[in-house]
């Protein structure tokens, strides 16, 4: 199984993702996409990931670009609802 590409977490940017996985007041969709982060900066497996989070891998692909391009900015949905 392959490992994934970690994304080098500062300590800021893993507190803020630990807190939102942590939180009852965020949405679930945004703690899932922390949870991915902080998983893949693990270096889990992308069929660890899929299984526990029940998720595919554009899901992985298309949060992961994401987060490297715009760091936590870019874990929020594009679009509300």
């Amino acid at each position: 199984m392959k490992r994934m590409e970690k994304m080098s977490l500062s300590a800021l940017e893993r507190e803020q993702l630990l807190s939102a996985t942590r939180s009852e007041t965020v949405r679930a969709a945004d703690a899932r996409r922390a949870r991915l982060i902080l998983m893949l900066d693990n270096g889990e497996t992308r069929e660890a990931i899929m299984q526990r989070l029940r998720c595919d891998s554009r899901f992985i692909s298309r949060w992961s670009s994401r987060f490297l391009a715009e760091r936590l900015a870019g874990l929020y949905a594009r679009h509300p609802g």
